[in-house]
């Protein structure tokens, strides 16, 4: 059967029965034909809340919203919870294979929907045995007899129903805790546990509200419960027969007020004047003014049998016993087979517009009550052959003309005239079918409305999509916003506490007022002191500072005056060897041609050669190169991420320039200049380039210092003071920084040099090769080495040296070398010659 959107609350109601996980609402929704922006519509609406995107889901599925083709039905619903939650599908399927038996005693399924099958231990009967346990209260056993039936009230049908009928009753449940358990986004479980335990609380006071919870649970579609627990407790309860007398003297006073009427005219108007008064409805006749008191009157409630009894003179003293007597043990005011009464039901009516047999009218109730059919209606008689007449219970009129309600398509269907419940017309067939032509043209204006609405809604998903991003900023804003006012607060609070230990500073400071007059005087004389004393310490750091430049350029001074010092003694010692050498040389030369022969041999000696190439450069003027005057046209500064470079540049610009590079080359540069440079030269240096510069004493002390952090040192025709190239060659010996050293003198002239000192300076590279451990290349080039010399440097790097990568020698010695890498090993990827 197809469902459309009036089985809505059924429709939850059975997935929540089943257990069906509503967090999973999102895939049911696309499992059931819906597309994926009205489910993100649906998720952004209700700010992922599982209870209402279920709900509005459902909905758009049974208004069949997208296009959707299948109608809704019951297998349609379970085949889409297939793959999500099988166990509520198997469930939905279990239901719906219910058999419908004939008899009373099961109620019947409603066409649509079908409680979900009961576990075995909900149908299980459990037995109370009440004497193990003597001596207890009523009220305690009530507890135990709650507590025994805890696994059957776990699958407790219809809790909403049950608790909104204890409502009704005033005695369990008040308005409060309705509204808690009515609550949409509680779960099932939860709700039925909020209801057990107002239940079990209520118990624990008064045992008779047992007896109600069980008769309500008959009357519920939980019959196997209700019977069960009525059954412990007429067994455990004592006292419990004390209505039927009671009910014996209601039933009296109703037999004796009817025969009274019936005989007595007077005592009918007296009756009708009551019922005017009380209900404001005029009667005529006695039958109706009795169905109106059976209807007032319950074994609870005879206040109006009572007044109308003493009005026409009936005994009423039993009677107000009786009613006293079961306001003290009130149990329930619902119908039931153990108290039945005629007295606590109300009148439900159906006019048809033909005569129906028995089957159609049982066809009708089902339809239209469900499973409150034979539970809760009653079905009494049928009237002139079209009016069916039946009963129930006065707690239950909400309830069943909610169902009326939802029925109005199904009446009209069955040609039903009228409905009345009670005293209320429910239904007409002619307002109903005015209504609903009108419903009908305002649901056709509605869908035309809702297809302009859906071209809307495309242009508004966009603004809806940029409104929640911004609803999401101003939520973040707001998160702002309450810290900001818990600081201002905290402020607050702040502000207070300063504000009081403000006035308490006030006090003091009218007493200190005083006091400071006195001391402006003495402060502004000590102002005075203090800015002459500032002053006069600026002056002081002014002079500290410049001392401690003085003191700098004092100790390098001194380090240079040191270092000369020391050259200076070197120089006189081998100034006097060379004198005694001379002496014994020319002693030698007169004693004849052996002699002739020592001189050859001791010239040939490594320390002779040193001291020949010292005496022959000592006495040689240092070479200058010719330099032009300062032109700032010729200067020219290139700088890069890596190099910067400096050509022909002045003493202001060596002085001032801020050098960051790694690479310095210096070109063309005056003598000032170079020492200038050289001397501040920054610790970003590592690879230094000179070429076609004059070096003093002074740039050659500086380089040295250099070579303690420098990688790289390349010299190119340099003019260099006698000694110089030797003392860098004997630092080299040592140095454990330096990576790459390069001399090159392209012109003689720069370098003016004999024989015996070339073989002095290619002893001094054989000792730099055999004894640095650092040097990965070494390039001498312009020396002038003789084939000895060349020898000589080849057998350390053969024998003593396995770092240096590379040796750069003059282009004239390469035949040299590769007759000497033939005899002595492979060097030839270690050597390099250059033109």
């Amino acid at each position: 059967m197809a469902l459309n959107i009036e089985n809505l609350n059924e429709v939850i109601a059975l997935l929540e029965e089943c257990h069906f996980n509503k967090a999973s609402y999102y895939k049911l929704g696309l499992h059931l034909k819906l597309s994926d922006n009205t489910l993100k519509s649906i998720e952004h609406k209700h700010r992922e809340q599982v209870d209402p995107c279920l709900r509005e889901c459902l909905a758009s599925w049974l208004r069949k919203a997208d296009g959707v083709q299948v109608d809704p039905t019951i297998d349609t619903l379970r085949d889409a919870l297939k793959g999500i939650d099988n166990a509520a599908a198997d469930c939905i399927k279990d239901k719906q294979t219910v058999p419908s038996k004939s008899s009373d005693e099961d109620r019947p399924l409603t066409p649509s929907l079908a409680q979900p099958p009961l576990p075995a231990s909900h149908k299980t009967l459990v037995t109370y045995d009440s004497t193990c346990y003597p001596g207890l209260t009523n009220e305690k056993h009530a507890t135990k007899i709650f507590k025994l039936h805890d696994e059957q009230l776990k699958f407790l049908n219809r809790p909403l129903d049950i608790a909104i009928l204890l409502y009704e009753e005033k005695k369990i449940i008040e308005k409060k805790e309705l509204d808690l358990i009515r609550k949409k986004e509680l779960s099932c479980e939860r709700r039925l546990e909020m209801l057990l335990g107002y239940i079990g609380a209520a118990i624990s006071e008064d045992h008779n509200l047992l007896l109600m919870f069980a008769r309500i649970c008959v009357n519920t579609g939980n019959q196997v419960l209700g019977h069960n627990i009525i059954k412990n407790c007429n067994a455990a309860f004592k006292e419990l027969d004390a209505g039927s007398n009671e009910m014996h003297e209601v039933f009296g006073s109703i037999k004796d007020v009817k025969e009274k009427i019936l005989n007595d005219p007077k005592a009918l108007s007296k009756m009708t004047s009551i019922l005017r008064q009380q209900l404001c409805i005029a009667l005529s006749s006695a039958k109706d003014c009795m169905e109106a008191v059976d209807r007032k009157t319950t074994l609870f409630d005879t206040s109006l049998l009572e007044e109308i009894a003493e009005e026409i003179g009936c005994n009423t003293t039993k009677l107000i016993e009786s009613s006293e007597c079961m306001n003290s043990k009130m149990i329930c005011n619902l119908p039931s087979r153990e108290i039945s009464t005629c007295i606590t039901v109300e009148t439900l009516t159906i006019a048809m517009a033909c005569d129906s047999p028995v089957a159609e009218v049982k066809f009708i109730l089902e339809q239209l009550f469900g499973y409150y059919f034979r539970d809760v209606v009653k079905w009494h008689s049928i009237k002139d052959d079209t009016v069916i007449v039946c009963y129930f219970p006065p707690v239950y009129a909400t309830l069943l003309i909610n169902k009326v309600i939802q029925g109005f398509s199904f009446c009209k269907e069955k040609q039903i005239k009228m409905i009345t419940v009670g005293y209320l017309l429910v239904y007409d067939e002619f307002l109903y079918d005015k209504a609903y032509q009108e419903l009908k043209e305002r649901v056709d204006a509605l869908e035309k409305r809702n297809l302009e609405l859906e071209k809307m809604n495309q242009d508004l998903r966009g603004i809806n999509e940029e409104l929640i991003r911004k609803i999401d900023d101003l939520e973040k804003d707001m998160h702002m916003k309450n810290d900001f006012k818990e600081k201002a607060v905290q402020l607050e609070k702040e502000l207070k506490e300063e504000k009081e230990h403000i006035k308490k500073l006030q006090t003091i400071e009218s007493n200190l007022r005083e006091e400071l007059r006195t001391k402006d005087r003495i402060q502004k004389a000590a102002i005075l002191q203090s800015e002459h004393l500032t002053s006069m310490l600026n002056k002081t750091k002014d002079l500290e500072k410049n001392t401690k430049k003085k003191q700098s350029e004092i100790a390098i001074l001194q380090d240079k005056i040191s270092s000369l010092s020391c050259e200076v003694i070197d120089l006189k010692e081998e100034n006097k060897a060379l004198k005694e050498e001379k002496t014994a040389i020319i002693a030698q030369f007169k004693l004849g041609k052996e002699t002739g022969e020592n001189i050859e041999r001791s010239t040939n000696n490594p320390v002779s050669k040193e001291t020949t190439i010292k005496e022959e450069t000592t006495d040689q003027p240092t070479p200058m190169l010719q330099q032009q005057e300062y032109d700032p046209l010729t200067e020219n500064i290139s700088v890069s991420n890596s190099e910067i470079t400096l050509t022909g540049p002045s003493l202001k610009t060596c002085k001032e320039i801020q050098i960051q590079q790694a690479v310095l080359s210096l070109h063309d540069a005056f003598v000032d200049s170079t020492s200038a440079i050289l001397f501040q030269l920054p610790e970003s240096i590592t690879h230094l380039h000179i070429n076609r510069t004059t070096l003093t004493h002074d740039s050659v002390h500086s380089i040295i210092q250099l070579l303690q952090r420098l990688k790289a040192l390349r010299l190119t025709d340099v003019a260099l003071p006698p000694t110089s190239l030797s003392y860098i060659l004997n630092v080299l010996l040592t140095n454990e920084s330096l990576e790459e050293f390069t001399i090159q003198f392209n012109s003689q002239m720069i370098l003016p040099l004999s024989s015996t000192s070339a073989a002095s300076y290619a002893q001094a590279i054989s000792d730099v090769v055999q004894r640095n451990s650092t040097l990965q290349r070494f390039s001498a080039l312009g020396l002038r080495l003789d084939e000895a010399g060349v020898v000589k440097i080849l057998l350390a790097l053969v024998k003593d040296n396995s770092t240096l990568r590379l040796l750069t020698l003059d282009q004239s010695h390469q035949a040299t070398a590769y007759r000497f890498a033939e005899a002595h090993g492979p060097i030839k990827d270690r050597l390099s010659f250059f033109n």
